[in-house]
């Protein structure tokens, strides 16, 4: 249960699909054609081993302030096996001033095996409700998200997430810092998972961008501590 809750874990957190490495969601959308291509990775620390969770994200602009993406996962490490895949599609319904809402309902799709806790076992679903605020250089992000958790492994059959993210723009590098907080996986914890990361973001180019960070984890998580590593290109 102890890699199982880890790797659930990573997924619970993984649902957003911010900027990376941002866990929390913003409101940014491709705009109406546009494509981008991300791949992700977070190597992983915990009390019983390590990970790697790699992800794969196709980002298509329905329309300026509607996006589809399709999310596909990869676990290496001590799990080696492919993960839950997600279609979500997120939705800027709300922008005026400095200040936008969005929403993003999510498909969680069965694809992980249940043994090593890389997936549930069963399709699943999740939403969520994202607000932001830019003032100059600066930038403020904050979700909550709910996640159905159905699973065939004895785990939290429903999940939980809040968190919040801070962006300072210095030229082509956006200095970045989020602070997030769920419902632990296994039911027997009852203190909340807490997670604090900082990092930057790189726009090497308009259409290319890196992102790197740091992750430690507190509370009712196995997590110790993990390196994000990430790269996008649109078109």
């Amino acid at each position: 249960m102890r890699i199982a809750s880890l790797a659930c874990g990573l997924a619970v957190s993984s649902c957003a699909y911010a900027a990376y490495p941002l866990i929390t969601e913003d409101t940014a959308t491709q705009g109406a054609g546009g494509w981008q291509l991300e791949g992700t990775s977070e190597v992983a620390t915990h009390r019983s081993g390590r990970v790697t969770l790699d992800n794969l994200v196709l980002n298509y602009g329905l329309q300026d302030s509607a996006d589809l993406q399709l999310v596909l996962p990869w676990y290496s490490g001590d799990l080696r096996s492919e993960g839950d895949r997600q279609v979500n599609l997120k939705w800027r319904f709300f922008e005026r001033g400095p200040f936008s809402m969005g929403v993003k309902p999510s498909l969680l799709l069965r694809g992980g095996d249940p043994e090593k806790g890389t997936g549930t076992g069963e399709n699943n679903w999740a939403v969520t409700l994202m607000g932001g605020y830019q003032a100059g250089d600066l930038t403020l992000n904050a979700d909550v998200l709910y996640q159905t958790n159905r699973n065939t492994s004895g785990a939290r059959d429903s999940l939980s997430h809040v968190s919040a993210g801070v962006l300072y723009e210095l030229g082509p590098v956006q200095l970045v810092a989020d602070f997030s907080r769920e419902k632990p996986v296994d039911p027997a914890v009852d203190e909340a998972a807490r997670y604090t990361l900082v990092g930057l973001i790189w726009a090497v180019h308009p259409d290319f961008g890196l992102g790197f960070g740091y992750k430690e984890g507190r509370g009712g998580t196995e997590l110790k501590h993990s390196w994000l590593f990430g790269a996008s290109v649109r078109w």
